[in-house]
């Protein structure tokens, strides 16, 4: 299904991580944002106790707020494993593919991926993380942006989007830890000119909620799908009920799909 050779953006995603590795979190403030952050340590508290899998686990956003249970995580890149392994020394670092996962089936409780569909070269990994998850367990895709807008919607939306995210920067970069942050990207994007990772489907586009949907049913999991808040602002709570609530009508910004064997 997908137009470019699995080892051309296996390569494209080790030379990303090499040189993102060491600064990937002052980087991502979207991800690391007090609020965002805050939200991820809510929704994973259901799972406490359980066998856990972070597939593409980066420097361990998840797989390090888990609590309880055997936590495992999964990475192609040591450099990215390595920071985690220094953060959490509980956690089980594997290095390997999410196309082709090291575990045998039924392996794990929760198999989880945040934010990392988009690095994906092909379908593969879904029936993977499938497979190892046991019956009654889950699978869980996170903070993953909703390519589908199209249409009437698709200016507006861009839009948004952009005003959104430069509210969200502008109250960044005030911070103390915005200097970090102002380092790399003098330093980085040298290394990462030229790098192309996102998952590109036939017909053109990123991989959009209804297909990822499409391929974890056709593996028999039971799908449900929520969307929310197009980016982690800086605003009084009211204002982000408001705009989760418009996201989950109008199925916008990112979304979260919870599948059950």
């Amino acid at each position: 299904m997908a137009i470019r050779e699995l080892s051309a953006v296996l390569r494209e995603n080790a030379a990303l991580s090499r040189a993102e590795a060491p600064i990937y979190e002052q980087n991502h403030f979207e991800i690391f944002h007090p609020w965002e952050q805050r939200r991820l340590i809510r929704d994973l508290s259901r799972y406490a106790g359980r066998r856990s899998l972070d597939v593409a686990a980066g420097t361990g956003n998840v797989v390090t707020k888990l609590r309880g249970g055997l936590r495992v995580a999964l990475d192609l890149s040591p450099e990215m494993l390595a920071v985690l392994r220094r953060a959490d020394p509980g956690v089980h670092a594997v290095v390997g593919l999410a196309e082709a996962l090291p575990f045998r089936d039924g392996a794990f409780d929760l198999t989880v991926m945040y934010s990392a569909v988009h690095h994906l070269a092909d379908l593969a990994p879904f029936a993977e993380m499938a497979r190892v998850t046991r019956p009654g367990g889950v699978v869980l895709l996170d903070h993953e942006e909703a390519f589908q807008e199209a249409g009437p919607k698709r200016v507006p939306y861009a839009v948004a989007r952009r005003m959104l995210r430069a509210i969200a920067g502008t109250w960044y970069w005030r911070r103390p830890a915005a200097a970090a942050h102002g380092a790399y990207r003098r330093t980085y994007w040298p290394h990462s000119g030229g790098l192309t990772v996102d998952f590109v489907l036939t017909d053109g586009g990123h991989p959009d909620p209804d297909t990822v949907e499409r391929e974890l049913r056709r593996h028999g999991l039971r799908v449900t799908r929520r969307h929310y808040l197009l980016e982690p602002l800086p605003m009084v709570s009211v204002w982000q009920r408001l705009a989760d609530g418009a996201c989950r009508r109008w199925r916008l910004g990112h979304f979260a799909i919870e599948a059950t064997r």
